[in-house]
């Protein structure tokens, strides 16, 4: 039996590090170490003052030569609670102490809510269903009462976000179902939208919208259109990419977004990508996990992060059982969708 993981279904529904973290006098200490996998010469911190214009003067003795504002498309009068300014420092030396001398320095600054570096993860991606294997296919559909939801509602006049390694637009079932205007690559020295390394995205996608090219399989909501945002850090995406794809993401009004893969790294705060999900102005569908572990004990991320516009969805059977490889959690785990 295939595996993976339907997150995707969990959009459609909605249609009708190791390192130990502590809150310090309201910051985050993240004890990061030279093991751990990052970009070495850059550091993303966040900012208390939303209004501060900040430059390279404010980081002296530190060889700052560039300053990213991660989260300048925000309307600073509009935001929520806890909000805090995302700048990436690029640093003019190469070397993965010199970030961790560097930010044991910004935790003692008042002004600094916390610093990390940029981490490089090596993303797991959920197996996912052949949906051009029809049978297989319009099994799922049936499980979930497809062509009666498709009474009601097929996406129509809805953008749907996909974060992932890219998006093969030349696919039979996706000409046109594309939306090629506003997809964006957030990835260094990659220019390509379309250009994936795997077919992980084009399931996705497929899951989500594929028209009917004569094979009789559609995407569950046919008549939506994705919107692709590629992340790609010479193999494994940074942390500054994936939260660049969510903050565009926002900024161009997609309430629907989706996550199907598991961050690996050595730090579980993640506070970049945390906070730009957190600010994501609709749903954030993210995979649970393959593990066959409990979510509640282990971590998983971002399907673990507590806010109220994820959901996390986990893989159940064709009898309405968890499957084998499924993570599960009482409180970390929204809805399972046939995923075997």
């Amino acid at each position: 039996m295939l595996r993976r993981f339907l997150s995707i279904i969990g959009i459609f529904l909605c249609l009708s590090f190791t390192c130990q973290n502590e809150e310090v006098n309201e910051r985050i200490i993240c004890n990061a170490n030279i093991n751990d996998s990052y970009i070495n010469n850059q550091i993303i911190i966040a900012v208390n003052d939303l209004k501060k214009d900040y430059d390279i003067t404010d980081f002296k003795k530190m060889d700052v030569i560039e300053i990213e504002d991660l989260t300048s498309s925000y309307d600073l009068d509009n935001v929520k609670d806890g909000f805090k300014r995302i700048l990436k420092l690029t640093l003019s030396t190469s070397s993965k102490l010199r970030v961790l001398d560097n930010i044991k320095k910004l935790e003692q600054r008042e002004d600094i809510y916390f610093a990390e570096p940029n981490y490089i993860f090596d993303i797991n991606e959920e197996e996912l269903i052949d949906y051009s294997n029809e049978t297989y296919w319009s099994n799922y559909i049936d499980k979930i009462g497809g062509s009666e939801i498709w009474n009601y509602a097929t996406g129509k006049g809805i953008k749907i976000g996909v974060i992932d390694y890219g998006i093969n637009k030349n696919h039979p079932n996706l000409v046109g179902q594309i939306d090629e205007n506003l997809s964006e690559v957030f990835a260094f020295g990659e220019n390509d939208i379309f250009n994936s390394p795997n077919s992980h995205g084009t399931s996705v996608a497929g899951i989500m919208v594929a028209k009917d090219n004569g094979n009789d399989v559609k995407g569950l909501a046919y008549d939506a259109k994705v919107v692709g945002l590629k992340i790609d850090y010479n193999g494994s995406p940074s942390e500054s990419c994936i939260a660049e794809a969510i903050n565009y993401a926002n900024e161009i009004g997609l309430k629907l977004l989706n996550c199907s893969f598991k961050l690996t790294a050595n730090c579980n705060y993640l506070g970049t990508i945390r906070q730009a999900i957190q600010n994501f102005n609709g749903l954030v569908i993210c995979s649970a996990g393959n593990e066959n572990w409990d979510n509640e004990i282990f971590v998983h991320n971002p399907s673990d992060f507590e806010f109220d516009n994820i959901i996390a969805v986990g893989a159940s059977t064709m009898n309405d059982t968890k499957a084998d490889f499924s993570n599960y959690g009482l409180n970390s785990v929204d809805l399972f969708a046939p995923g075997e």
